[in-house]
């Protein structure tokens, strides 16, 4: 190994176009080692040190990342100018904020960063307490309900079903307040059973009995049929019997459907619209389909 060696530099010295040729390739190789120098000292003067962090949302406005988010994340970044802060690294740690769905960045110079950010919009709540976005994702976010519908101004409702259908009873939780919002109606809680049955409580502590999917009518036929005699039904049973609510519609029949009604004293503790109660829907108004589910092909 050591002859091989002295074989080719003995062969290089004896070249001048070879020793040419190395000669320049270390003049290029100081060259552009010492623009780099260059350019590192001069990216971290302090005239390209970060003055501001412009943030716009791709979205509704921006509710839950704070300046001290923001902040924090800058230092748990890594200190730097603007044109040395690691963006990669800026962008994984405020993706990592629990109200956060995506980022993007740039720099503007000479010391700016432009960042973009969308946030999760709670549309509802799933039955382990965690919050579905506008997506259909799921997403853990220390919040009171209460606070985030108030400050959303809208109605987030509660869905329950097995592990995994939270994209189905979604989908199906959007059809019903299309249906509902006609009648100025706002679903409250949507459940899908073990046995694939399911169950709604509207504004007012209404439970609807909606079945199965296999029933000859579709859920959405039922539905609509009940809320367009369901004023007149109420009216009618205050008239005559002092029943003033019907706390309970089973629409499991293919003609008509069954109920009780009670006085409005009698419903369940809470059932009533409170002075807080949102009559509009967290609910986005068009369906998921457009979106890829979580299996990669749709809901």
């Amino acid at each position: 190994m050591m002859g091989l060696l002295l074989r080719t530099s003995q062969t290089l010295w004896q070249s001048p176009l070879a020793i040419n040729r190395f000669a320049t390739g270390l003049v290029w190789l100081a060259l552009l080692a010492g623009l780099a120098a260059v350019a590192l000292w001069v990216a971290g003067q302090p005239a390209f040190a970060l003055r501001s962090v412009q943030v716009v949302s791709l979205g509704p406005p921006i509710a839950n990342l704070t300046k001290s988010d923001i902040r924090q994340a800058i230092e748990q970044a890594g200190h730097g100018t603007a044109l040395t802060t690691p963006l990669h690294d800026l962008r994984a740690v405020l993706e990592d904020h629990a109200w956060v769905r995506q980022v993007s960045m740039r720099r503007v110079w000479p010391n700016r960063l432009l960042v973009w950010v969308e946030e999760h919009r709670p549309t509802a709540i799933w039955a382990d307490g965690q919050l579905i976005n506008s997506y259909g994702e799921l997403f853990s976010a220390e919040a009171d309900p209460d606070q985030v519908q108030e400050r959303l101004g809208c109605q987030i409702p509660r869905l329950v079903g097995p592990v995994g259908s939270h994209w189905r009873v979604l989908e199906r939780a959007i059809a019903l307040q299309g249906t509902l919002a006609s009648h100025r109606r706002v679903l409250t809680r949507l459940e899908l059973t073990e046995q694939l049955s399911w169950k709604a409580v509207l504004d007012g502590g209404l439970l609807v009995e909606l079945g199965r999917d296999q029933l000859p009518s579709s859920p959405l036929e039922r539905l609509q049929g009940l809320l367009v005699r369901l004023e007149s039904l109420e009216a009618s049973l205050q008239s005559k019997s002092g029943m003033q609510k019907v706390a309970l519609a089973d629409l499991r029949y293919a003609n008509g459907f069954a109920f009780r009604a009670v006085p409005a004293s009698a419903l369940p503790a809470g059932s009533q619209k409170r002075p807080g109660f949102k009559s509009r829907s967290c609910l986005p108004l068009d369906s998921l389909s457009h979106l890829e589910g979580p299996d990669g092909h749709g809901p």
